[in-house]
This record gives structure tokens, C-alpha cells and sequence, in this order.
């Protein structure tokens, strides 16, 4: 977002000379936000005048604040954690040696703690608003097999986050475990994924669409304890069952104690071995007694919260590991002064769970917004398919 564009700013030349469009010569921005005093980003210019007159920042001018945002780095992180209202918990500052280089690894943070999923159900960690958006809708689940949306509010999903960890608790997983998901676009993956990082455990993710050998060369490097499988998938109008390659990944993964089976599709039995549960059997003794005890246990910033991996194109996927605190911050920064995203909107983007878009979309819901999750193909039933429903969301979310 460009709120007040700089003088010397490019412009491309499209050889229209009706004055319609600017010049390549011309210094006219190609598109103005004519609402742009009512952005987050403007919102946060402000802040950053007022609340760090270091800054030295006279106008509103995006390049000025770009330029000091590379220059004093504590102040501008810190600014970040102030304007999103991440309390973290600890002494700290953003980072101890400014001028450290990239090569010697620094710790930001260090001495800060939280718990990413703890930031993301009290919708911005805002102790004041903790619990206001609970009757509010948090996920919207699409699939091109139905034509029904299915929903869930914030507290519902807090809940099944929490039986979820307390079931993981339960078999013992302790923070820095591994697990994993290989599963379609559905809301147990955003659960399941969410408990784990509310103990702790390291999440990595396959999408339904890989095959087997493409998810055992991820998921071996990792030595995961537990999986969450899809028991099939439903893509381009045609039933895709998965259990047959589940089976063929577990016989390379021994680490795996135990698979959780998400009833996808109908009709599709669970293999009768104790090391697969249904995912309902799973997490279905834990009420609200246990709920309402459960604690978030405070993580270091740097800890590790999801595994991703390289493409594979040049030999195996590689894992790079990506800090709980870390990408709170970033993905906080990016939804708030890009996305402006508020509480209250309905967030999809378009990905499999296997992509690292699937990731940044569900810190959408810090925010208090609504994410959509899509399973399948996005010319199913017909083209228009899912921007119809996405339009229905929207004239009913108007209506509340």
C-alpha cells in the first residue's frame, strides 16, 4: 500500500496517450486508495508518529517509513509487538546487537514467551476483547461435493483445540515431538495442527494430493509421532480414497504410535489396528471439565512451531523450521498493514495444506477473522462455484 507515492516512483508506460492512463514519464501513481486514512497502515503511521517521535517521521510518506523501519530495527519490531498488541510475556528486546549479521543466526526475542495458539484463539492477545468473538465465525469449510458451507464459531473451535491437545497430552507428547498431517483442506487439519502447537510439538504438513513417496521423503527426516490422515479426498467431481496409500507411507515411518483417521468420505473403514483411532474417538473424552483446566503453557519465541520443506527439485525436500514467535510476528505485520484484515472479514486463500500459504491464512484468525477453508477443485461443480459461495458469506456476514 502506497499511501502517499514518491516522487520518483516508475510508472509503466502503456502507450495510452488519452490521459486515462499515466505515461512512463508521468509521476501520477496508477492507482490511489482514496480510503487510504482509514487503513491499518495509515492507523499505524500515526501510531509510530506519536509513540516514536525517534522515528523523526514528518509526513505520511510509505518510503520514509520504509527507510526507518530497516534503520533502527528494535524500535521498529517493537513498534510491530505495540500497534498488534502482542503481549508476550518476559523481559526483552526485539534484537540485543542491531549490527549482528544474518550469518552469525541472532536471537530476536530473546527472553520473550508465548503460545502461538493461545495468540490466535484471544484474537490478537488483547485481554480486554479475550473471549468477545467467541459466538463469532471462525472457519468456513467449502467443498465441491457439497453444496453446503459448514461453520464453526471461535469458542467452538477453541474447544476442539483443547480436547485435541489434552488427547495428545495424554499419549505423551511433550513439546519439541514432531507430527504431521496428510490430509485435504478440512477444519480437523486446522485443529489438529493448533493443539500442537498449544503443547508444543513441531507441525509439518503433506498435502492428499502427494504421493506416497513424496511424503515419506518429507515426513522420514522428521520422525513423527503422530499423523492425522484423511481417509480420502474428493477432487474434479471424483473420489480419491487414501487409506491404501496411508498404509503403504506408515510401513516407512516407525516412528508413528498412532494414526487419526478424518472421515472424509463416507463408507471408507478404518484399518483394524490399534495404531489407527477415528478422529472423533480420538479427542470424544475430553468435555468441558477438562477444557475449562486446560493451561497454554508459555514457549520461548525462537521455539519451533512448523516444519516446512524445499521443493525436492534439486534431490530430497529439505526441512527449514520456522520459530512460533517468529512467524506470529511476521504473519501479524503482514495481515495487519498489507491484508488489513479486521475482525469481522472472511479470509480465503486459495492452497493445499502442504503449501506455506495454508499457514499464513490461519494466523487470519489472531485477527478475529473468519478463514475459508476449500477442499477441492476450484472449477467444481462448475467455475463459479466457490466465488458464489464466498458471496453468500459475505451478504450474511453483513447481515449479522
Amino acid at each position: 500500500m502506497c499511501l502517499q507515492a514518491p516522487d520518483s516512483m516508475p510508472i509503466m508506460n502503456t502507450g495510452n496517450t488519452n490521459g486515462d492512463i499515466p505515461s512512463i514519464t508521468s509521476n501520477a501513481p496508477l492507482w490511489v486508495n482514496k480510503n487510504a486514512t482509514q487503513s491499518r497502515m495509515y492507523e499505524y503511521l500515526q501510531f509510530v508518529k506519536e509513540k516514536y517521535p525517534q522515528s523523526d517521521l514528518k509526513t505520511d510518506d510509505y518510503e520514509d517509513l520504509y527507510k526507518w523501519s530497516i534503520s533502527d530495527l528494535n524500535a521498529f519490531w517493537s513498534s510491530i509487538v505495540d500497534f498488534c498488541d502482542l503481549q508476550f510475556d518476559g523481559k526483552f528486546v526485539p534484537l540485543k546487537d542491531p549490527n549482528a549479521t544474518v550469518d552469525s543466526v541472532p536471537a530476536w526475542f530473546d527472553g520473550a514467551t508465548l503460545n502461538f495458539t493461545e495468540c490466535l484463539l484471544n484474537n490478537n492477545n488483547n485481554n480486554k476483547k479475550k473471549n468477545i468473538l467467541d459466538n463469532n465465525p471462525a472457519v468456513y469449510s467449502i467443498s465441491e461435493q457439497s453444496d453446503q458451507v459448514g461453520s464453526c464459531t471461535f469458542g467452538e473451535l477453541k474447544r476442539e483445540i483443547i480436547k485435541m491437545a489434552l488427547a495428545l497430552e495424554h499419549m505423551g507428547i511433550k513439546p519439541g515431538d514432531r507430527v504431521c498431517a496428510y490430509a485435504p483442506n478440512v477444519r480437523q487439519v486446522v485443529v489438529f495442527a493448533l493443539a500442537a502447537a498449544a503443547v508444543g510439538a513441531v507441525y509439518a504438513a503433506a498435502s492428499a494430493d502427494f504421493g506416497p513417496d513424496a511424503v515419506i521423503d518429507r515426513f522420514l527426516q522428521i520422525e513423527p509421532r503422530v499423523m492425522l490422515v484423511g481417509n480420502g479426498a474428493f477432487y474434479n467431481g471424483r473420489r480419491h480414497e487414501q487409506m491404501a496409500k496411508v498404509q503403504t507411507v506408515l510401513e516407512k515411518l516407525p516412528s508413528v504410535e498412532k494414526c487419526i483417521v478424518v472421515p472424509v468420505l463416507d463408507s471408507v473403514d478404518v484399518p483394524a489396528d490399534p495404531k489407527f483411532v477415528e478422529y472423533d474417538q480420538f479427542i470424544g473424552k475430553y468435555e468441558t471439565q477438562q477444557y475449562d483446566k486446560f493451561t497454554f503453557t508459555k514457549f520461548p519465541f525462537g521455539h519451533p512451531l512448523y516444519i516446512m520443506f524445499s521443493s525436492g527439485t534439486t534431490g530430497k525436500p529439505k526441512c527449514i523450521v520456522h520459530s512460533a514467535g517468529g512467524t506470529l510476528i511476521q504473519h501479524m505485520k503482514e495481515h495487519t498493514m498489507h491484508m488489513d484484515l479486521r475482525a469481522g472479514d472472511v479470509f480465503l486463500q486459495f492452497t493445499l495444506t502442504g503449501w506455506m500459504m495454508w499457514q499464513w491464512m490461519i494466523t487470519g484468525l489472531a485477527l478475529g477473522a473468519a478463514i475459508v477453508l476449500h477442499d477441492g477443485s476450484p472449477l467444481k461443480p462448475d467455475p463459479i462455484f466457490l466465488w458464489s459461495k464466498i458471496a453468500d458469506l459475505r451478504y450474511f456476514l453483513n447481515l449479522l
